[in-house]
């Protein structure tokens, strides 16, 4: 596998010497230059420097030269063929490169804010995408690596991102790209294996037949420097060409110290022998490549979570009321026997957390480990655990260190109504003097993103008869290595320490700060993409009308028909990484497993970021910091860690199962307690030093890379698919009438291939991915193969009234009229149902009707279109966050249930109370192994696939019952999106340019989460919430409770109702309406003369962050949708003012200062809301009549105004 360092150094300067040699030796043939000016929808350029290019372009090729302002006068979007955009019946917008010129665009981040019916996310972004729909967690880190990515088009999913209109996975930049082309909805002539969405085709520079260059700098308020180099010379009169691109971008951002560094090379090559571009016939080949690296600490969009302002709140509102806890004295306040002493919003916290100090650097485990209990020579005393659960600790169970729970739990165990309907959702920090999430980034310079990538493509096109007919060969080809790494990569909460005293008894020094704290997860990850395509095309048409008159020849018209045939392979692997772990030798003083996270404890890293808060009022001006330090010093290695030393040192007198009277007067289980919870017994607590394994460590474990050692899954996949394509397009009538049909047939086969501890095929000795080439690649036979046929059809008409008209034309505009339908399939290979049945690939499809009209001289268009947008077995958005609860809902319970049936355990373990006892052995048990064998009937293949085909689960066998997704599960659904797309596209006057588009959308959602999953999750839930079911134990054998109360299934039964209720459902953050005004003015004369001014106004309708919850006449909780909970409205203003002035009569001076959000300040956007405690308080009785009060719970964050300064040279 290809791996780069994250810190890099610019690459050599080779291509920027080229690049100045090229500037200063003698053009083929110097002309002066002049800029171009010509009217819109004009054929060709006419000024000198454009006279100079005026080669034939081909069939295949767009040029933007031919662009006027914003206006784009054809495209290869609509059938891989240059078509007038007139002539299009299907939904495309084209930025042209005047457009991204003058709103300073130069991603997809900064381009797409302005595009139709389209949402990017980013600082400036119009749109997250790090909400879960379901669970309504902020998870952002996928966002990270591909920003540019995180785009969504009429409320559905991200359109595909394409090269030239080959699939890429890499980001493009405007020093090399001329326009992009926005395709929405499906369409099988461009990919019948593609995104319903559509696509966002960055059209790159090619090499052109005249001589000319330009050298840009950016500036901007943060610090960024941007520059940039395009130059191209003619080396044979129209015939030979060369253009290189240079780009060296270091962006920096509002939240320091987030940077991205970008770094790039391009370089295009276009030859067309004279001997072959004679007699109406025409050769060219041509040649693109560039070669990049990103390098990156990408900003946060959203705000942390929040469990430090509700500390200062009282009880009643789901605070602690500035009180601080002993963890070794305070079980009664956990503890939901004890009613009068027991608190709803303190939690207490099992991870075995290391404490990070930023000063010293101090490592130590704050919660004793839970693991079995070992003699001095190592070997485990098997019967600690044997005597019900007591670990070596007394009730490790419960003495751990204490924390103020976050608004959904509190709600939770509090018991507030909707609760365990999933009503309550996590707060996050909204006052930026707690902490300034404007300004600063959280992780510090604890996170990185980068990606490297080498590109090209070669493209071979000759036509004959005047371009009548021809052929084109295009291969393209990409390699790229990408990754992330962060420190906080699951969840980023901020939290308060409440301890008094740490759990070996000792004062905590850090009671009263407010810290972050990260659980050891598999949240980083590298990634390899590999892409090889080629396209071989060959058109021909006919012009019946052509020298000739008449009905018929009019009727008849002009055909045009092209056949394609194509291949493209990506091959990939993606690696999911734990960010650190003990090597061998470290954790063998802690466990006998392979990492920190076995044997059922999660090990966490803390960092505190403040003083100690308890003297102040309120979290208000707190002003906590990020973090600080660097994370285990990056690298890791040797590290002092204070932990409990499990080894026994009794004397043999004492039996680890005889009864022990704890000291606690509180612990209403001293009755059953052992000398296995006697600390006396153990060695107790010291400090030892550990040889730390991070990410970036660079010696090898046990043979292998730190990065190796530390890989916790891998996922081999190969896609390959082969395609066929027809297109007819017909003119009728002087072309008065349009039509087009396209017909797609692929063949595709996938090969998915995953290793893992979990999928039972990783290494054992390190619990994590077996990485060696004999069994990881693409040719083992455990993997898992998909074939996939598909066939898709496009066909559009478009009507043409004044050309129908003819002489007979009265209108005082023109007006054209369309139809389109459009399909394709999205290529998503090795997802399986929860039976393990292979799912059908998502399927799109669209129906648009249009209207255009323009006025005859073209300066104004105007377009609407009615769209239907159908997406079916699409990837949920909406997931179960909380999937492991369901898994140790069947599983723990099932194990612990033949604890005592085998007599593992004793039955009057369970409780003092006699009674109890009998209901357990009497009812429960009974209930509950009926429960597993009527599963195993109505489900056989929902436990085969999560249990295994030999498991005891169902069975009077008393073996382990081991429970996980299988590897491919995913949710589907199904949504529609139906509005309105209006477009409006004016050049009144040759220097004054302008744009408007809005957009009305509605998307909603249907068929969540699948019928096989909901089937086996509402029989479960069924039986758990209704019947004894739901009362055996889990987690622990005393848990009278039952698992309906006090286990995994509280947290999955919100996670599922949320999922279920989605049905119905508007897609998260999608706005009823948006609009966007875009425009510039030149002047040509007067005192303002060669000063240019522009501005744009984005606003967006208020958007739908959830929906109120209700309570149904039968007593059920229920989604009410018609109660949505709305966001606000949000708008911006741009402005910009340039200056352009000719230096010398080869080089131009240009200057731009562009001023982004010009009244706008640093904001909060909501996206999600949670029902509001004091608004319910306020309703008294709830009725199936009430309104339920809701409020935000989770926010995005929009940068207010910002500015760039641009100066370039064209020579």
């Amino acid at each position: 596998m290809r791996m780069k360092a994250t810190a890099r150094l610019l690459r050599p300067v080779p291509p920027l010497a080229l690049a100045i040699g090229l500037v200063l030796s003698p053009p083929a043939s110097a002309q002066p230059t002049a800029p171009a000016s010509a009217q819109p929808g004009a054929p060709a350029p006419s000024s000198p420097e454009a006279q100079q290019d005026t080669v034939v372009l081909s069939p295949f090729t767009v040029d933007a030269s031919r662009d006027r302002g914003y206006q784009a006068a054809s495209t290869l979007a609509g059938t891989r063929i240059r078509t007038n955009l007139a002539d299009i019946g299907s939904s495309i917008s084209v930025m042209t490169e005047e457009f991204l010129r003058d709103v300073g665009a130069t991603d997809n981040e900064s381009a797409l804010l302005y595009a139709l019916n389209t949402e990017v996310g980013g600082p400036r972004g119009s749109f997250s995408g790090g909400v879960n729909v379901s669970t309504q967690n902020t998870n952002e880190l996928s966002l990270f690596a591909n920003p540019s990515a995180n785009t969504r088009v009429r409320g559905l999913t991200s359109a595909d991102n394409t090269r030239n209109y080959f699939l890429s996975d890499i980001p493009w930049d405007g020093y090399t790209v001329s326009r992009v082309d926005l395709q929405r909805g499906p369409n099988a002539i461009l990919f019948g294996l593609g995104s319903p969405a559509g696509v966002v085709n960055a059209t790159i520079n090619q090499a052109e037949f005249r001589n000319r260059g330009s050298a840009s700098a950016r500036i901007d308020q943060f610090g960024s420097l941007r520059g940039t180099l395009d130059y191209n010379r003619t080396f044979l009169d129209k015939q030979l060409a060369a253009r290189i691109g240079v780009l060296h971008n270091e962006q920096k951002f509002r939240q320091e110290p987030a940077f991205s560094d970008d770094k790039r090379f391009a370089g295009a090559l276009r030859y067309r022998p004279a001997a072959l571009n004679r007699n109406d016939m025409t050769f060219e080949i041509s040649g693109n490549y560039e070669r990049g690296t990103i390098d990156s600490n990408r900003p946060r969009i959203l705000a942390p979570l929040d469990q430090v302002t509700a500390w200062w709140a009282p009880l009643s509102e789901g605070g602690l009321d500035r009180r601080t806890f002993n963890p070794l004295t305070s079980r009664r306040e956990t503890d939901r026997n004890q009613t009068a002493f027991f608190i709803p919003s303190l939690g207490g916290y099992r991870s075995a957390a290391l404490v990070v100090e930023p000063t010293t650097g101090a490592l130590g485990f704050t919660t004793p480990s839970r693991y079995l209990a070992r003699r001095p020579d190592g070997t485990i005393i098997n019967s600690v655990q044997a005597t019900g659960g007591d670990g070596p600790f007394p009730q490790s169970n419960s003495y751990s260190r204490l924390g103020l729970r976050r608004f959904d739990e509190w709600a939770a165990a509090a018991g507030l109504p909707f609760a365990g309907f999933g009503g309550y959702l996590p707060d996050t920090i909204t006052d930026p003097t707690t902490f300034d999430f404007y300004n600063r980034l959280m992780d510090g310079d604890n996170k990185a993103e980068w990606t490297d990538w080498d590109v090209f493509d070669v493209g071979l096109t000759q036509t004959f008869f005047g371009d009548r007919l021809g052929y084109n060969l295009t291969a393209f080809q990409q390699r790229l290595d990408g990754g992330q790494w962060a420190a906080l990569g699951w969840q980023n909460r901020v939290m308060i320490d409440v301890n008094t005293h740490n759990l070996d008894g000792t004062p905590n020094a850090n009671v009263g700060r407010a810290f972050i704290e990260e659980e050891l997860r598999d949240t980083n990850a590298t990634r390899v993409s590999d892409r090889d395509a080629w396209r071989a095309q060959v058109f021909g048409q006919h012009d019946f009308s052509r020298g000739r008159s008449g009905f018929f020849a009019r009727l008849l018209g002009e055909h045009r028909l092209t056949g394609s045939i194509s291949e493209e392979t990506q091959k990939r692997d993606d690696r999911r990484i734990k960010g650190w772990n003990l090597d061998p030798q470290s954790l063998s003083y802690f466990t006998d497993e392979a990492f920190l996270e076995g044997g059922g404890i999660n090990t966490a890293f803390r960092h505190y970021l403040s003083g100690d808060l308890r003297g102040r009022d309120s979290a208000s001006g707190a002003g906590i910091s990020t973090m600080t330090s660097t994370f285990m010093n990056r690298e890791g290695g040797i590290m002092p860690v204070r932990y409990f030393d499990n080894t026994w040192i009794a004397p043999a007198s004492v039996n680890p199962g005889d009864f022990w009277q704890s000291p606690d007067p509180y612990d209403t289980s001293a009755t059953r307690l052992t000398q296995a919870s006697n600390p006396a017994n153990y060695r107790g607590w010291t400090t030892r030093d550990v040889n730390m394994v991070t990410f970036f460590s660079p010696d090898t474990v046990n043979g292998m890379s730190a990065r190796d050692y530390l890989t916790a899954s891998a996922q081999l996949s190969k896609f390959n698919v082969e395609s066929v394509t027809g297109v007819w397009q017909g003119y009728f009538w002087n072309r008065s009438i349009i039509g087009t049909y396209g017909y797609r047939k692929d063949k595709a086969r996938s090969y998915r291939f995953e290793t893992s501890h979990r999928a039972g095929n990783g290494r054992p000795d390190t619990r994590s991915a077996d990485l060696d080439p004999a069994r990881y690649n693409l040719s083992n036979p455990a993997g898992t193969i998909v074939n996939l046929e598909t066939t898709t059809r496009n066909w559009s008409v478009a009507a043409h009234v004044n050309r129908l008209l003819g002489g007979a034309d009265i209108l005082p505009v023109n007006v054209s009229v369309y139809y389109n339908r459009g399909e394709n399939f999205s290529p998503l290979a090795g997802r399986i149902d929860a039976f393990r049945r292979p799912l059908a690939p998502p399927a799109g499809e669209t129906d648009e009707y249009s209207a255009l009209i323009a006025t005859k001289d073209e300066k104004f268009a105007f377009r609407a279109t009615r769209f239907e947008t159908r997406m079916t077995n699409a990837s949920s958005t909406g997931s179960i966050g909380n999937m492991w609860a369901l898994e140790q809902t069947l599983g723990f319970t099932a194990n612990m249930m033949r604890d005592f049936r085998s007599g593992r355990v004793a039955w009057t373990s369970y409780s003092s109370d006699p009674a109890a006892v009998a209901r357990l052995q009497n009812q429960i048990a009974p209930a509950w192994f009926a429960f597993e064998q009527e599963i195993v009937a109505k489900f056989p293949d929902y436990v085969a696939a999560w249990m295994g085909p030999t498991t005891p689960f169902g069975t009077s066998a008393n073996g382990n019952v081991s429970t996980q997704a299988p590897a491919g599960f995913a949710y589907t659904e199904d949504s529609v999106s139906k509005g309105w797309e209006f477009e409006f596209i004016a050049n009144p006057t040759p220097n004054w340019r302008m744009t408007v588009n809005a957009s009305r959308t509605e998307a909603v959602r249907d068929e969540v989460p699948g019928a096989a999953f909901r089937s086996i999750a509402s029989f479960v839930d069924q039986a758990y919430m209704t019947t004894d079911v739901g009362l055996a134990p889990v987690w622990w054998h005393q848990n009278t409770f039952g698992g309906r109360v006090i286990g995994p299934y509280a947290s999955f039964r919100p996670d599922w109702l949320r999922l279920s209720a989605l049905n119905g459902q508007t897609q998260p953050e999608v706005r009823k309406w948006r609009a966007n005004f875009v425009t510039s003015y030149d002047f040509k004369s007067g005192r303002l003369r060669d000063v240019g001014i522009g501005g744009a106004y984005r606003w967006e309708d208020k958007s739908i962050i959830g929906y109120a919850p209700m309570l149904r006449t039968d007593g059920a909780n229920a989604i009410n949708l018609d109660a949505p909970v709305y966001g606000p409205t949000n708008d911006a203003a741009d402005f910009w003012i340039s200056y352009r002035r000719k230096l010398t009569d080869r080089i131009t001076w240009r200057i731009q200062l562009n001023v982004y959000d010009v009244f706008g300040k640093n904001r909060l956007i909501p996206v999600s809301a949670s029902v509001d405690p004091e608004g319910v308080r306020a309703l008294g009785t709830i009725t199936p009549t009430s309104v339920i009060p809701m409020r935000a719970s989770a926010y995005t964050i929009r940068e207010g105004r910002s500015w760039s300064l641009t100066n370039t040279l064209e020579f």
